[in-house]
């Protein structure tokens, strides 16, 4: 059982389960029609939450009399994008469409509540432990569904009328996978939540983290397998930034190859996947432009053991 801190206000509290929820349910739910109305049941979901909170969050900033700290550059930049927004909107000659967003519901209202959150939260959120283990859940269970997808099962009836992953471009435009839904919009989501489960195991010597590598070995295949390009783009430039950051020392760099190596084996899968279009089932094709990852995998255990020799033996490098 999750322990909550004796420190936490009863704001920060509210936030930080309105942050959990944000991370764990958020992602999973899928509304009750599937694909086809995917995007008006995570928005009502988001409106409803986010809604509740802000509520709670006022309620609890009275009761406990607990005033504003005073507004940091970042927060002041927030509030600097709402009034753009505002203004956008009130120069726009589409103010019907622009108030909500039409189908995608990304409008000024939900620009402005999107400021709102990054206010509460920056003000009143903590980061915990239990973010984490909800976020891996989440990528976790999204993954798995996209993996049956994949293998032409059509769990949670997401798809309606006997479509598939498959058919996207013959039947239906947009290609759908996972709880997410569009699969530019998946490829965001693991763009975002991928180093975060990928760093932290290295940064930290808490074994909780390593609970990321089990969410992320079924992620890493279904982002390669949903065949975005922007979410290779996004990864390739996080990890550019991120490694002269996290890799600072030998101890580090042994965690990240403990980390990596599964996730090699795991893209050396997905692309080796070939589904066979003839029949229901799914065959895995060794290619050849598949050996030099596989090596990469190879190499990587070779070093992972050698470092574990060395550390039963007393060596230090």
């Amino acid at each position: 059982m999750i322990s909550i801190k004796k420190a936490d206000s009863l704001p920060t509290l509210i936030t930080n389960i309105y942050i959990s929820i944000m991370l764990l349910f958020f992602p999973l739910f899928a509304g009750f029609s599937g694909y086809s109305n995917i995007t008006f049941s995570k928005f009502m979901f988001f409106i409803i939450c986010t809604a509740a909170w802000l509520i709670a969050l006022v309620i609890a900033c009275i009761v406990e009399k607990e005033p504003l700290p005073p507004f940091a550059l970042h927060q002041w930049a927030a509030v600097a994008f709402a009034f753009v927004c505002i203004l956008s909107f009130i120069l726009s000659p589409y103010k019907k469409e622009s108030l909500i967003g039409a189908s995608r519901y990304d409008g000024l209202v939900t620009h402005l509540i999107y400021v709102l959150i990054f206010l509460g939260v920056s003000f009143f959120g903590k980061a915990r432990a239990y973010h984490f283990i909800a976020l891996s859940l989440s990528v976790f269970v999204c993954s798995i569904v996209a993996v049956f997808q994949l293998f032409n099962i059509n769990i949670f009836s997401l798809f309606p009328n006997d479509l598939s992953f498959y058919d996207w471009g013959i039947k239906y435009s947009s290609a759908f996978l996972g709880t997410i839904g569009n699969t530019n919009v998946l490829s965001a989501f693991f763009c975002l939540a991928l180093p975060t489960l990928f760093v932290l195991p290295i940064v930290s010597e808490r074994r909780l983290y390593r609970l990321g590598i089990i969410a992320m070995l079924p992620a890493v295949f279904v982002l390669i397998r949903a065949r975005v390009a922007g979410g290779f783009v996004g990864l390739i430039a996080c990890a550019l930034v991120a490694i002269p950051l996290v890799l600072t020392d030998i101890k580090r760099l042994r965690r990240a190859l403990f980390t990596a190596a599964p996730l090699l084996i795991s893209a050396s899968l997905a692309l080796a996947f070939r589904p066979e279009y003839s029949s229901p089932d799914f065959a895995f094709s060794f290619r050849f432009d598949v050996l030099p990852l596989l090596a990469l995998c190879a190499a990587a255990a070779l070093i992972i053991i050698g470092i574990i020799i060395g550390k039963v033996k007393g060596i230090t490098p």
